[in-house]
């Protein structure tokens, strides 16, 4: 057995030398860079030689990514900037006014609660602005159908989703139902209709509308409002889900809002911003005036560094060519 033993350890020692020797030849790699910059270039050897202009290249292609990268989000924040710029100067053209400015004088009293007074249109065109509070149209306060609380104005969505297991994806829309009547903006010296689409903008500020969901499957059913016709609620299958969204307009909110005047009232513009917002005016503007202010300190920080790496990099680049 003795002779086996002593094969078995000249296998070893054999099978784990070589990994030893490339252990060491990979932790090598640094000092010999290292020593190959501190020399000058005609000093070097092939090997050296063959460190350097590879650690170069590589720190030259490195710098190049990241120079591009930090012009690419200046770009970005040059977009968003300029978007915010024009939102200020909208808003110092464009100031709030009172509704009795675009409404008849004799039409611009305030309403009593739940009624408008006929014909209190507006008789002016183009961009408004006023703040306010919101306030129900000429049907009165209404009863949001899904959470049950009074507000001015609301919208129902029923849409049927397959579930994640199935190759379609998409939605079928069941049910689309809202208020009878336009909300409104109510002030100290009239009311003004309020268009839908602009109450329920997207959400870049502080937005003064309130959003419900339910989900219904059958394996896990919620109640769910009288506007859901039974039939949908029967037919549908273990595999699919109701989802129903409620987006409501509470009473009495204060808001700013602007946008351009139409017969109907106050609607988006066919271009711009357009602002329906719980957040007041004055800190509206100073918000966007902090947000320009930050995003030219990034364009410029980004443009000057991505631009000192590029030049680096094409130094490097060059010396390894």
């Amino acid at each position: 057995m003795r002779p086996v033993v002593k094969r078995l350890t000249a296998c070893n020692e054999i099978s784990i030398q070589p990994r030893h020797n490339a252990a060491k030849s990979i932790a090598g790699i640094g000092p010999r860079l290292t020593t190959a910059l501190r020399r000058p270039l005609y000093s070097l050897s092939v090997v050296e030689a063959w460190y350097y202009r590879d650690g170069v290249v590589l720190a030259g292609t490195l710098a190049a990514c990241a120079g591009f990268l930090l012009l690419g989000g200046a770009g970005i924040f040059l977009l968003l900037n300029l978007a915010d710029r024009r939102a200020v100067r909208l808003l110092r053209r464009v100031p709030p006014a009172p509704i009795a400015s675009i409404v008849p004088a004799a039409l611009a009293t305030p309403a009593v609660a739940g009624t408008v007074q006929a014909g209190s249109r507006p008789v002016s065109r183009g961009r408004f602005a006023a703040e306010g509070v919101t306030a129900p149209g000429p049907a009165g306060i209404q009863i949001a159908p899904v959470s049950g609380d009074e507000c001015a104005w609301y919208s129902v969505r029923l849409t049927r989703e397959p579930s994640r297991r199935d190759s379609d994806l998409s939605q079928d829309l069941l049910l689309e139902a809202s208020a009878p009547d336009r909300p409104a903006l109510l002030d100290a010296t009239g009311r003004l209709p309020l268009s839908p689409a602009l109450v329920c903008r997207p959400p870049e500020h502080p937005v003064p509308y309130v959003v419900t969901r339910l989900t219904y499957r059958t394996s896990a059913p919620v109640p769910l409002p009288a506007l859901v016709p039974p039939d949908v609620v029967a037919g549908l299958r273990r595999s699919e889900s109701l989802v129903l969204t409620e987006t409501r307009l509470p009473l009495a909110l204060p808001v700013f809002v602007s946008g351009r005047l139409t017969p109907d009232g106050l609607d988006l513009p066919r271009s711009g911003p357009a602002f329906c917002t719980t957040r007041p005016y004055t800190e509206l503007h100073t918000a966007l005036r902090a947000d320009i202010t930050l995003a030219t300190r990034l364009i410029l920080g980004s443009t000057a560094l991505g631009t000192l790496l590029l030049f680096a990099a094409t130094t490097l680049l060059h010396v390894a060519t």
